[in-house]
């Protein structure tokens, strides 16, 4: 999970699992994510973000509220449901930064260009 900061997206949280090939290959790798919008900024109160992890799911809360849910359904076929495999553990951190859409504009515009797509449409409203 991530958490916009205060500004113009500091209403966002998104969410996302990744499988496929690490390192990054644009053709080995797919993710899904989402993003929970609200009217008030998160930075005006604490809030309790969560992960419930079962064998065919993954869901994303915040402040008991599932925002976002992903399956083995959200997947192309030709991946494996990695996330009851293995044995997996989890790590917590906080990361701040000032300038959290940007960055991930700046991402997916210089991965745009490693795989050669000189096209596409966003806008500033997208993360």
């Amino acid at each position: 999970m991530e958490q916009g900061h205060t500004g113009a997206s500091s209403n966002v949280t998104t969410g996302a699992a990744h499988l496929g090939n690490c390192p990054y290959d644009a053709g080995q790798h797919q993710y899904v994510s989402d993003a929970a919008t609200t009217p008030e900024s998160f930075a005006n109160d604490f809030h309790i973000y969560g992960i419930q992890w079962g064998p065919d799911y993954i869901s994303w809360f915040v402040d008991d509220e599932m925002v976002f849910q992903v399956s083995p359904e959200d997947y192309n076929s030709n991946y494996v449901w990695p996330f009851n495999d293995n044995q997996w553990y989890i790590i917590l951190n906080l990361a701040i930064t000032p300038n959290y859409p940007l960055i991930i504009k700046l991402y997916f515009l210089q991965k745009c260009k490693l795989i050669g797509l000189e096209y596409f449409h966003y806008s500033n409203r997208t993360l």
